[in-house]
């Protein structure tokens, strides 16, 4: 592993005022319910690797019409990044995929100069354009396999020759002298730990970027100022920040998005001409494989095979001077990359990525999308075989992707008061919060508001009952935003941990069913307790005022999902719904949690707000326990 984002920061972007985060892994996944800043975080980082003008509509402003006239606005954005570096700065420098990034770059540098140039020189002149001329020369050194970290210790050694030697006291150059001798390009580069990025993007103006090579701890070796004087010794290029781009865009080399053209016939020239979109575009990334790295090719269909059970082939078509890539599927006929269904298009993309991708950062907006939960799992397990090797950094909604066995960090994004916030759990932390609330599956993470409830049918009565009273009101838009899950019994909340649950969802309700007053039982004594565990926390707790949930049902209910005769029910707070049955209907014999459900099934859909009402106790009651779950969910 070469590189690891271990902090970034965002302002300004999209939906997000302000966010950080701080990371230390491999895998890192970041969930969140729906317009929680997932995608955003992802764009934010992968932004410079798009090499695209600014998109106004990514960046927030509050003005007024103008916002849409680029030559008016004043909107920006900024990120803040921490890269650590694993292993040595040499090794990273040397790094095939950051000189392939480097030279694809420098030539399109060179194709810009020399049409430019075209425009306005004669042929002649272009062969003595220095411009070009210097780019050509750091073209023909990356070709021959030059090393980068020999060309940037050429131009350390040039430069300090020609310019540091003669000012040895200008300040930017004070981190290269030790002993007024300046240091050894080796002594310098190893003493590399980190690199902070910096770049801010207005819609007028052209990005602001800053790099900072620091030492272990964070202190400040090389500035981007120094570090271009380092390049233009050896005359590698005429703009300063040209390096300093590529240098950037070869760590985020993200996942290519899948492309959707509505006139397939112009899909594979745009695809030609799309510059180095989240690295580099999917054709020449499987034609160059398929021609210089077979055993690339071969470790891409191996994995798909894999993930989908069927095989895949790969066929280069020379067609008008130009070459593009078709493929096969299983025994059907070949066809180009683009009539491929979503799923595998996706995956082929993810793939093609994970072999390009080693000691770089490998960013996954919505990792499981258009794929099968099968495929999901494989897809999976690949991942987890490449982490040691590159970072993964994915957004996702799915449990599959956030097991802790295969995750090292969740960033949980919650919204609060319309802010992003954001908090971090190592796999050990949601294995222990998991156990602390009973529970092995993880989508509490997915929702605004968590309420916990006995067993599987107390789930089914409480959908409906928050289904019902919050419908046709200004808070029908929390129903999909409060999720309903069962911690499986009075005796794990002895078991339970709060403080550790608390961390899954900071807002979570536990609703405990109420014992007969008369009936001195242990139940009402771990009730006791547990209210006050969950009072020390700051975790609300209702103990409802009646035997179970399913005593909230009134007689007319049962009456009508049973069709027995009005008035034959009589049902108590205390007593046992299913006793109060008749024996013929064949759900008195086990008070089991299946029976339970079977009941809970039967009698939902005969739950109306008017059949509530026909019991002023139970109406009164449950509209308490709503309001306190509006209160919660608001906050």
């Amino acid at each position: 592993m070469f590189l690891q984002l271990r902090e970034f920061k965002i302002s300004n972007f999209r939906k997000i005022n302000y966010y950080e985060a701080k990371l230390n892994g491999n895998w890192i996944s970041i969930v969140g319910t729906n317009s929680s800043g997932k995608s955003s975080i992802i764009n934010a980082l992968t932004f410079l690797s798009d090499f695209e003008a600014p998109n106004p509509f990514d960046i927030r402003n509050d003005s007024d019409s103008s916002y849409y006239e680029f030559d008016e606005v004043e909107a920006s954005f900024s990120v803040n990044l921490l890269l650590s570096i694993e292993g040595s700065y040499r090794e990273m420098m040397n790094n095939s995929s950051f000189r392939k990034t480097i030279f694809e770059i420098y030539k399109i540098e060179r194709n810009g100069i020399i049409s430019n140039n075209e425009k306005k020189e004669t042929p002649a002149k272009l062969e003595i354009n220095p411009s070009l001329n210097r780019v050509t020369r750091i073209l023909e050194k990356i070709e021959e396999k030059t090393q980068l970290y020999s060309i940037l210790e050429e131009g350390y050694i040039q430069a300090s020759n020609d310019e540091f030697n003669k000012h040895p006291d200008f300040e930017p150059y004070s981190t290269l002298f030790d002993n007024n001798c300046i240091k050894s390009f080796d002594e310098l580069s190893e003493s590399i730990k980190f690199i902070e990025i910096f770049y801010q993007i207005t819609v007028s103006d052209e990005p602001l970027l800053r790099i900072r090579f620091l030492d272990k701890e964070r202190k400040m070796i090389i500035n981007d100022r120094i570090f271009y004087h380092l390049i233009k010794g050896c005359e590698a290029f005429d703009h300063p920040m040209t390096f300093i781009y590529g240098f950037i865009l070869t760590f985020f080399k993200g996942v290519i998005n899948t492309l959707v053209y509505e006139n397939h016939e112009e899909s594979d020239e745009k695809l030609r001409h799309l510059l180095l979109r989240k690295g580099e575009n999917l054709l020449d990334k499987l034609r160059h494989d398929l021609i210089y790295c077979p055993e690339k090719t071969e470790t891409i269909k191996a994995n798909f095979e894999k993930i989908f059970g069927t095989t895949l082939d790969f066929k280069l078509v020379r067609f008008d001077g130009s070459s593009t890539i078709q493929a096969r599927i299983g025994n059907t006929d070949h066809t180009i990359i683009n009539y491929l269904a979503d799923g595998m298009k996706r995956v082929l993309n993810i793939l093609v990525q994970l072999e390009d991708c080693d000691g770089g950062i490998l960013f996954i907006d919505e990792v499981e999308l258009h794929l099968h939960p099968r495929a999901c799992k494989v897809l999976r397990e690949i991942l987890s075989q490449n982490k040691s090797t590159a970072q993964i950094i994915t957004t996702t909604h799915s449990p599959i992707f956030i097991d802790p066995s295969y995750i090292d960090y969740i960033v949980l994004n919650q919204l609060e008061s319309g802010k992003v916030r954001s908090s971090i759990l190592d796999s050990d932390e949601i294995s222990e919060a998991l156990s602390a609330i009973g529970s092995s599956g993880v989508d509490v993470l997915f929702f605004e508001l968590v309420i916990r409830v006995e067993g599987p049918s107390d789930v089914i009565y409480l959908e409906k009952f928050l289904s019902i009273f919050l419908e046709q009101t200004p808070y029908s838009r929390l129903i999909n935003k409060i999720g309903i899950f069962q911690y499986g019994g009075k005796s794990v909340l002895i078991h339970m941990d709060l403080k550790k649950s608390k961390k899954l969802n900071s807002k979570t309700i536990f609703v405990l069913d109420g014992d007969n007053p008369g009936n001195k039982t242990d139940f009402d004594r771990r009730d006791r307790d547990f209210l006050k565990k969950c009072n020390e926390v700051g975790i609300f707790c209702w103990i409802t005022k009646r035997r179970e949930i399913e005593n909230y049902l009134t007689a007319e209910i049962l009456e009508k999902s049973f069709s027995l005769e009005p008035n034959s029910l009589e049902i108590s707070e205390y007593d046992d719904v299913f006793l109060k049955l008749p024996r013929n209907l064949g759900l008195i014999k086990s008070k089991g949690e299946k029976m339970k459900t079977k009941l809970a099934k039967k009698v939902r859909d005969y739950i109306t707000l008017d059949s509530l009402k026909t019991n002023v106790e139970i109406f009164n009651e449950l509209s308490d326990f709503i309001k306190n779950v509006i209160q919660l969910a608001e906050k």
